[in-house]
């Protein structure tokens, strides 16, 4: 009986934390001509809670050679800057391995800032930019661009 009633409370608590947040989910498109950096490929999947201000994302590779990558960036600013435009930006890191790069592992951190709008309530369309830092396999500056949408369920 103990163990019903816990079952049952922890099943409670998950759907109400939830239910609390707001859910984003997107892809961004790697932007060649702004960026030279890594994140391990040229489409990216992301996801966001509202609530938190770090974002989650995979990269892979359209073209040769194979690559895909892991990145996350803590937005420590989210705010208006004219009308209906807003900014963020924050520190992060990524990672990525290219299948036949004598470099195969590259890692480092990043300053993402981006531009984004919400042309309607449940659509974030933005523009990404960050300077990148990278310290494995060797230390090199470049930057990194991407744009990208993101659809939020409630």
């Amino acid at each position: 009986m103990k163990k019903r009633i816990f079952v049952v409370g922890l099943l409670l608590l998950f759907t109400a934390s939830t239910s609390v947040f707001s859910l984003g989910i997107g892809a961004a498109f790697g932007l060649n001509g702004i960026g030279d950096e890594n994140t391990g490929g040229n489409i990216m999947l992301s996801a966001k809670l509202d609530q938190l201000p770090m974002v989650l994302g995979l990269s892979y590779n359209l073209d040769d050679p194979f690559s895909f990558g892991l990145y996350g960036d803590w937005q420590m600013v989210r705010q208006p800057l004219v009308n209906f435009v807003n900014i963020y930006a924050g520190p992060g890191f990524f990672f990525s391995y290219t299948d036949v790069s004598d470099d195969a592992l590259q890692l480092g951190l990043r300053i993402p800032v981006a531009l984004y709008i919400f042309p309607v309530d449940f659509l974030e369309l933005f523009l990404e930019v960050a300077p990148a830092f990278s310290f494995v396999p060797e230390i090199d500056l470049g930057f990194q661009s991407a744009l990208g949408f993101r659809f939020w369920f409630n």
